[in-house]
């Protein structure tokens, strides 16, 4: 506990194939404003890919 402000980081992981069910989320508006309920999500700006069981790699 503490009278002071402080900051906090956030992650969210989720299946490479996953995809967008038309809620907001954590997403940004205009990710969002671009994508279609049932498209993958797959943006590499705000949702990178941290490791592919398909390529068994992870990105350095």
């Amino acid at each position: 506990m503490t009278t002071h402000p402080r900051r906090a980081f956030a992650m969210l992981f989720m299946p490479e194939d996953a995809t967008f069910n038309g809620k907001k989320s954590a997403l940004p508006d205009e990710v969002v404003a671009q994508l279609k309920v049932g498209d993958v999500l797959a943006d590499a700006t705000h949702l990178p890919l941290v490791f592919s069981y398909r390529e068994g790699n992870t990105l350095s």
